[in-house]
């Protein structure tokens, strides 16, 4: 009896895991995970927005350039420019962060002492 058993129980659970699923498609919700539509690439935009009047979040105001180029202060920026920001930024290309070629160009005086300090 308890071969009978083990048979039968040994017979349904190969019925039971040996057929294929067959899947019927129905009117109605389907969820389909591929995708189907592909996006268009979207054309950069050349340049970088100009915004002169922002002066930053910082002490620093109303800040203009001297005709003539203090050699003390020079330095010193230079080597916090190499300690500093060479991790991230590079004058011709862009790192992490901007080129900083042309900032002036691009941002107030005032913003760029503000983003240092």
């Amino acid at each position: 009896m308890r071969k009978l058993l083990s048979v039968l129980a040994l017979g349904a659970l190969l019925a039971s895991c040996g057929e294929e699923k067959k899947e019927e498609k129905k009117g109605g919700f389907e969820m389909n995970r591929t995708k189907t539509k592909t996006r268009a690439v979207e054309a950069k935009s050349e340049g970088v927005p100009v915004d002169m009047d922002n002066q930053g979040v910082g002490p620093y105001k109303d800040i203009t350039f001297d005709a003539d180029i203090n050699a003390d202060m020079a330095a010193a920026g230079e080597a916090k420019f190499k300690a500093v920001c060479t991790a991230c930024h590079m004058v011709d290309k862009r790192l992490i962060g901007p080129a900083l070629k042309g900032v002036y160009e691009r941002r107030s005086p005032a913003w760029v002492m503000n983003m240092i300090a």
